[in-house]
């Protein structure tokens, strides 16, 4: 079980329920996700790696453009690239996306609402949705565009 800490993320054994590792970090860790075997941490400056189940970092990118936080993440499928997508949601209300594995920044979304995005959420067959402190909530489908991020609320 890995679990994210003030300092870095601690690896808990789910048979003894003690730990038996950990990353320290200076960045609170946002959120934990499955990744090709892996575990992708994404951080609160923005930052995103991928650990081995070891704990040896295999990749890291950081913050990219002005939108330099993390709030939220999610990796949902892009049903028209057949390809897996890291969406990261900000502090200000924007999203970026990411494709997968390779990174590539595919763009950057604005959810329409002010403050952190603080949750991004799978709703299958290539919708998905996003809210906000304030209570917001869009429902998104993507749009067929293999060169960036196309989405339109519903």
């Amino acid at each position: 079980l890995w679990v994210g800490a003030e300092r870095g993320i601690s690896c808990i054994s789910l048979q003894t329920l003690q730990p038996v590792g950990s990353i320290e970090g200076a960045v609170v860790p946002v959120r934990l996700l499955p990744c090709q075997g892996c575990v992708l941490a994404s951080f609160v400056n923005g930052s995103v790696k991928v650990f081995d189940t070891s704990g040896k970092e295999q990749f890291s990118h950081g913050p990219i453009g002005e939108h330099t936080t993390n709030s939220a993440a999610c990796i949902l499928r892009h049903p028209h690239a057949n390809k897996d997508v890291l969406l990261c949601g900000q502090d200000v209300g924007y999203i970026t996306a990411y494709d997968l594995p390779d990174f590539r920044p595919r763009g950057t979304f604005n959810t329409g609402y002010e403050g952190p995005v603080t949750a991004i959420v799978d709703m299958s067959g290539g919708i998905f949705a996003t809210c906000g402190l304030s209570g917001d909530i869009v429902i998104w489908r993507w749009e067929r565009d293999d060169n960036r991020i196309a989405v339109a609320p519903q």
